[in-house]
């Protein structure tokens, strides 16, 4: 059970599911590397520092992570699990890092999620504030929220313009907190989902630091 609540946070804030079939990509899409805690993507021209110790996933976990947070998420909800699917085709996981090992004895399990979705599709969506509109319906089907912003705030990292709300869950013991940071860039939507018990400062720094450290070059 324990892995099964670490990954529906994921997934129920996204328009991608899983990376399955085809994928809807250019030929020069890059999915990004990671060295020395520092992930750097070229086709998005960006880079993000990973908090010190965190575990970084590699595309065939978070791939079957994913898989088991649609099937929990969806359930018996056919017109949900058609749109997940639907989306695989535009999807792509660029980063999944874990502050624990997947398997580690703990309640919750803060995270930093990084998810590429091409627009060329949807040609309604020009600003992340679009993206967070759809992303928000979404959380609205999978009836497990407790609380989701209807709302957001402009922010800018590097330059670059990212529409920031929030999501909260309930759980008996805590409650979580979901940030998506999103923007439009060379036709796609970037996600970037931090996740975190609510109150927990120490991992709530960690996350924060990593995003202020997003840096887009030219």
């Amino acid at each position: 059970m324990k892995r099964t609540f670490t990954f529906i946070l994921i997934v129920a804030a996204l328009f991608a599911a899983c990376s399955s079939g085809k994928k809807n990509l250019p030929e020069d899409f890059d999915f990004g590397t990671v060295e020395n805690n520092v992930y750097k993507n070229a086709f998005f021209n960006f880079e993000i520092t990973i908090p010190n110790g965190w575990h970084v996933q590699s595309q065939e976990e978070a791939k079957q992570l994913m898989q088991i947070g649609v099937d929990a998420i969806a359930g018996e909800n056919r017109s949900l699990r058609r749109t997940l699917k639907a989306s695989e085709v535009n999807s792509a996981n660029l980063l999944t890092s874990f502050k624990y090992d997947v398997d580690a004895p703990v309640s919750f399990n803060p995270s930093i999620i990084i998810m590429g979705e091409n627009l060329n599709n949807f040609p309604g969506i020009k600003t992340g504030k679009d993206y967070w509109f759809h992303t928000r319906n979404l959380l609205l089907q999978s009836g497990m929220y407790s609380e989701i912003d209807e709302n957001g705030e402009w922010i800018k990292l590097s330059g670059q313009d990212f529409y920031v709300a929030n999501a909260y869950i309930e759980f008996p013991l805590f409650s979580m907190k979901q940030t998506l940071y999103s923007a439009i860039v060379n036709h796609f939507a970037i996600a970037v989902i931090i996740s975190h018990k609510y109150g927990d400062k120490e991992s709530e720094t960690e996350l924060m630091n990593s995003i202020k450290s997003l840096t887009f070059s030219n």
